[in-house]
């Protein structure tokens, strides 16, 4: 994306060019909403040119799918929620992947039907040689070889076919909700902002080779737990809220293991990560936290590198305890900084477990110290790494 397309966006909104991306560093900078907007739009709209562009016979091929496209990369999105979402992660690895390309048809319905779920007009007709799983907005469609779908925003019909068996499935939309007979996904989040809890079933296992095995379906408790997570996120830090549903879309939770967490985002998944399941609230709240840091620290990205790649050595890095790029060190730094400014306001909360929180304020500030060292006055952090560093820095105050 333009870097002046950014810069544009933000001015109509009157925030000052000088800290302009300093609200990709917390949530505690001023905040300019059309500016995180503008750059998962117009990346994404990107994405899509170098896409179609990389496999041209799809549109040939199908004038429904290509008018579908143009739509999105010629007029105003429907949705700011359209932007930063797996589906163009989804063809951005693809196009860049030459042994992916066999998933361009699947990957191009996957977007087709967000776009779709998102308001957007369209139809198609899709097969595939084996029986696929997809989603439409928080309902999980039956396994098929063959999907038809026809939709004009308000309303939508889904015809499966897998073998002899048929599916027709109709949806109506109402305040940017779609409903049918399918039951929904389990969701938390606000009122204008839901994060969905997609199954196993919903996801590609070659796309999550070292944590698929882990997967599992929520349940009506799991849903329960995370919105408690969400709340207590509200009740402690409410700038937090914001910064987890602004582009947090889907999580999938992983089985409780003992004495282990663990939580994830990849590049190819923009607004989706995945998250151990645990009972425990704040755990839960700081995984979001965590991964949402990384989704702001990508988002951000796409604008341009936040090193310069001049600085090739590698540091010590006390969360994965070995050697770690700069970039790396960068992106620890942004997402255990921001935990630990929640774990301070945790502290501060009478109800909450204070020797727990005290723990982890002690430990983060160990790791963060150390990570700050190749970080501070290091001429290979360009101006948007900076926007990333200094700021949080400040906030931080390590000493």
């Amino acid at each position: 994306m333009p870097l002046d397309a950014a810069v544009r966006s933000s001015d109509r909104v009157g925030t000052p060019s000088g800290n302009l991306f300093d609200c990709m560093s917390c949530p505690q900078e001023p905040t300019d909403e059309a500016l995180f907007a503008c750059i998962a739009l117009e990346s994404d709209r990107e994405i899509v040119r170098a896409f179609l562009a990389a496999f041209p016979r799809l549109a040939d091929d199908d004038p429904q799918l290509a008018q579908l496209f143009q739509r999105f990369l010629t007029r105003p999105a429907p949705s700011a929620k359209s932007a930063w979402h797996y589906a163009f992660g989804n063809l951005l690895h693809i196009r860049k992947n030459a042994d992916r390309a066999g998933d361009a048809l699947e990957g191009a319905v996957i977007l087709a039907l967000h776009l779709m779920e998102e308001g957007s007009p369209g139809a198609g007709d899709y097969s595939f040689p084996q029986a696929r799983v997809f989603h439409f907005g928080s309902h999980l469609l039956p396994p098929a070889q063959r999907i038809c779908v026809d939709s004009d925003g308000a309303g939508a019909t889904l015809v499966l076919y897998s073998g002899a068996e048929k599916h027709v499935i109709e949806f109506s939309r109402t305040a940017g909700e779609w409903f049918g007979a399918l039951p929904r996904l389990h969701r938390f989040g606000t009122p204008s902002d839901q994060i969905v809890i997609l199954p196993p079933a919903a996801l590609r296992p070659k796309e999550f080779t070292d944590v698929f095995p882990l997967m599992i379906t929520a349940d009506a408790g799991m849903q329960a737990t995370c919105q408690q997570a969400l709340d207590l996120i509200a009740a402690i830090a409410p700038e937090y809220e914001r910064w987890v549903t602004r582009l947090m879309r889907h999580v999938v939770l992983l089985r409780n293991e003992p004495s282990i967490i663990r939580s994830g985002s990849t590049l190819r998944h923009p607004g989706l990560s995945h998250l151990s399941y645990t009972d425990n609230r704040v755990s839960i709240a700081e995984m979001l936290i965590h991964e949402v840091s990384h989704q702001h620290f990508r988002l951000l990205e796409r604008l341009g590198p936040l090193v310069d790649g001049n600085d090739t050595q590698l540091y010590y890095s006390p969360v994965k305890r070995t050697g770690r790029s700069l970039e790396r060190i960068l992106l620890a730094y942004h997402a255990f900084g921001n935990m630990l400014l929640f774990y301070r306001a945790c502290l501060q909360d009478r109800k909450l477990d204070r020797s727990h929180c005290a723990r982890n304020v002690d430990e983060i500030e160990q790791q963060l110290r150390v990570l700050d060292e190749p970080l501070k006055d290091n001429p290979s952090l360009t101006d948007l790494g900076q926007s990333i560093y200094r700021p949080l820095a400040g906030r931080l105050s390590l000493g």
